[in-house]
This record gives structure tokens, C-alpha cells and sequence, in this order.
């Protein structure tokens, strides 16, 4: 900033009367030799000495210290260096479909307005770890009525309500509304703070570098990908020209070995894949599962068939030679659906931490599960939905009925995962 209010003579007034004290002595001794003995004088001593006392202040005031002038004090700040390893703990929920009787047990006739809070939210201190993910077969759109695919607003603060951070939305049907079907979904999804993964609005979201996080000391990415579309949807994503919107598991070997020379130190990969209904993984399955541990996946998780299914450890055979160990959950059932079909009723939420040491080597360690019952009853004329920790004990209003059913869900998952990696949280 310029100082407008300095005293004394600027150094181009010193400079200008000195050359003028030169002139007219120059003069004076010409006029004297062309005036024979006239006599010129010309105060000449004097002048210079205004000159000089001119040019002595502007040096004192050069030379005054002004302290709004002074430059602040330099000081070189060491950059911290950020830990390249570290601990994370994950929790992972399989599907929820807000289907129809679902979500008419959420209603309410007189004010109109959906209340799903209580559906999920005995699972809150089970949703736990630096991040939990749920994935969710629904869309949200506004502009259509609701429907077993297109659910209200409020889906998202059901989420929310048991811990949730992260919401899935790679699933066949995710565009079978098209663009604006998604879009409305994502945002929806995103303005009530959960992170979205597995469908994107545009290709900047789905751009490989959105999908690394930093988690904590540790970078994450979190690839999310659905095995097949309905017909629909990928012939309207297709005619969009979006074919970055629902990313396929086709391409999920390239992203796994781009994120990982991008420094992603801790790959999670989420599937959507198989049938509904079917209890263990395909042959085909496997072979998928083993090539995405060989390309660099850490952990696989997988949802789909709806039901319970085996977690196995894989061998990974890379490509610069080395091996590692990787972790696969081919299914974590349905969280929440309105079937009653045998096997449909249960889910399991899967706990896993994550070592991570400073060379990048990742061992995945305390893997645990907590199995989940769906139970269902009667109030107010309507069917009501709650999701409980199956191994914990029943509410005391539960019928005797129901009570059993949660013990045999209970023990068909302690069945199917009892010589697995995992053991009861």
C-alpha cells in the first residue's frame, strides 16, 4: 500500500535544483567573460547548501524506520509427513429393498409422510468402524410414483439412522429410470451426507481418482460394480451416451491395477452378481473372484443372490511375482426385503480391519460377523418391518412364532460360516 502523508524533498526535486545551481553558474561565468569587468554573483554557496540540506533530509527520512513497512519475519515450517500405514476397520450390510410392504409400514394416512427410522436403528452400535456400507436396490425419483423399485425421500435417513457412510447403488435396475432416474437417487443419497459409490452422475464422479479416499493414515478405494444391467437400463444407458454411469464388473480388473499405480494401498471391491435366491457362489463366481484378487483386490464383498453365502480366503498370484492374501464374501444376504422365503430373512453384517504397514503390505485381520434377523409382525393393521442382531435376545414382545424363526436363521448362518475366516462378533 502506498503512503500518501511522507514529508521532505523526493530525490527528483534535489536532482532537478542541482542541475539548475549548475545552470546558472555556468551562466554567471559566461555573462562575466562577455561583461568585461561587470560583476555577477550569483548565491551560489547558498544554493548549494539548500541542496545539500535537501538531500541530507531525504536521507534521514529514508533512513526512519516505519513499522508498517517491515517484512514479516521468515520461517521455514517442517512439512509433516503424512503415515503411510495404519489401521481401518470396515463394516459392510448387504442389500435393503424398500419394496412395496415395506414401504407402506412406514406410512402414515393422516400426515401423509413416510417414517422408516426404526426399520434399521438396532443396528446403529453394529455399523461401526471408519466407515460402514450398505447397498440399496432402489431408486428415488420425485417425478414418478412409488413403486417396489422407486422409493421415498426418507429411504435415506433409514440408512443413516443405523450408522451407515457409504451407500451402494450397482445394481441391474439402477438405470432403469434413466438419467434423471439416477441423478435424483444420487442426490438424495448425497444431501443427507451419505457417500455414493458403484453409479455416478457424471464422469468426473466416476473418474478412477474420485474413488481413492484417505481413510484415516491409510488410501482407500472403493470399486463398486454391478455384473449385468436389465435390458432397459442398458439399452437407455447406452442411447444416453453414459456408459460411465453404472460401472460393469468387465472393467473392474483395469480400475483395480490403475488405482493401485495411482498409491492406493487398501482395494475394496463390491459386486453385485449371481441369482436370486441361490445359496452358494458359481463356478464362475470363483474364477471372477480369484482374477480380481490376482489384478490387486484386497477385499471382495459381494450382494445379489439375496441370501447368505460362503467368505473364503484367496491365494493372489500378481503380476511382478508376488503373492498376497485376499478376502472374499461372495454374499451378505438381504438386509431388508418383504420376502418371508426361507434363507431371505437373515443377512450378516461383515466386520474387517485392515493392517496396513508402511510398505504397503496389507493384512486383513479380527474378521467377524454379526448375523441379522428381519423380523416382521402385525400392528395397527399393517405388516411392520424391524432388523435385530440375530444372536442377541429377542424383544420381549415378540411372538414365540417369530422367536424361532430369528433361532433358525440364527443357526443356518452359524452353519454355513462355521469353517470360514469369520467367526461371531
Amino acid at each position: 500500500m502506498h503512503n500518501h502523508d511522507r514529508k521532505g524533498i523526493s530525490l527528483g526535486t534535489i536532482l532537478t535544483l542541482t542541475v539548475t545551481a549548475c545552470v546558472l553558474l555556468g551562466m554567471g561565468v559566461l555573462l562575466k567573460q562577455l561583461g568585461g569587468d561587470a560583476v555577477f554573483q550569483l548565491p551560489v554557496g547558498e544554493l548549494m547548501e539548500s541542496v545539500a540540506l535537501s538531500a541530507e533530509e531525504h536521507t534521514l527520512e529514508q533512513n526512519i524506520p516505519i513499522q508498517d513497512r517491515q517484512e514479516p519475519e521468515t520461517r521455514t515450517e517442517p512439512v509433516p509427513t503424512r503415515p503411510m500405514g495404519g489401521l481401518v476397520k470396515m463394516s459392510f450390510g448387504g442389500s435393503v429393498i424398500l419394496e412395496t410392504a415395506v414401504r407402506q409400514s412406514g406410512y402414515d394416512k393422516s400426515t401423509k409422510t413416510y417414517d422408516f427410522s426404526d426399520i434399521l436403528s438396532a443396528l446403529h452400535e453394529e455399523m461401526t468402524g471408519d466407515f460402514a456400507v450398505l447397498t440399496l436396490e432402489n431408486l428415488v425419483v420425485p417425478s414418478q410414483k412409488v413403486s417396489d423399485l422407486i422409493a421415498p425421500d426418507e429411504v435415506m435417513n433409514m440408512l443413516v439412522s443405523c450408522g451407515t457412510d457409504m451407500v451402494s447403488f450397482g445394481f441391474p435396475k439402477a438405470y432403469d429410470q434413466s438419467e434423471n432416474g439416477l441423478d435424483t437417487t444420487l442426490l438424495s443419497a448425497q444431501g443427507t451426507g451419505l457417500e455414493t459409490v458403484g453409479a455416478y452422475r457424471n464422469e468426473g464422479d466416476a473418474a478412477i481418482s474420485a474413488r481413492v479416499h484417505e481413510v484415516g493414515p491409510v488410501r482407500v478405494a472403493f470399486l463398486y460394480y454391478t455384473q449385468s444391467l436389465s435390458d432397459t437400463g442398458r439399452k437407455t444407458m447406452r442411447n444416453d451416451g453414459r456408459a460411465f454411469a453404472v460401472p460393469l464388473l468387465e472393467q473392474a480388473e483395469q480400475d483395480i491395477r490403475v488405482v493401485r499405480s495411482m498409491g492406493a494401498q487398501l482395494v475394496v471391491v463390491g459386486v453385485h452378481w449371481g441369482s436370486t435366491g441361490a445359496t452358494a457362489p458359481t463356478k464362475a463366481q470363483k474364477t471372477l473372484a480369484q482374477e480380481l484378487a490376482d489384478a490387486g483386490a484386497d477385499l471382495i464383498v459381494g450382494t445379489g443372490s439375496r441370501r447368505v453365502q460362503t467368505i473364503e480366503w484367496l491365494e493372489s498370484h500378481h503380476e511382478d511375482g508376488s503373492t498376497s492374501s485376499a478376502l472374499c464374501a461372495y454374499s451378505l444376504g438381504c438386509l431388508l426385503s418383504a420376502s418371508s422365503k426361507t434363507g431371505a430373512l437373515e443377512s450378516i453384517i461383515l466386520h474387517v480391519t485392515a493392517d496396513v504397514d508402511a510398505d504397503g503390505k496389507v493384512t486383513l485381520k479380527d474378521v467377524r460377523y454379526t448375523p441379522t434377523f428381519q423380523w416382521k409382525y402385525k400392528a395397527g393393521g399393517l405388516n411392520r418391518y424391524r432388523v435385530l442382531p440375530a444372536d442377541q435376545e429377542p424383544p420381549q414382545d415378540m411372538s414365540r412364532d417369530e422367536t424361532q424363526k430369528m433361532q433358525k436363521a440364527l443357526e443356518r448362518i452359524q452353519t454355513l460360516l462355521d469353517q470360514t475366516p469369520a467367526t461371531i462378533r
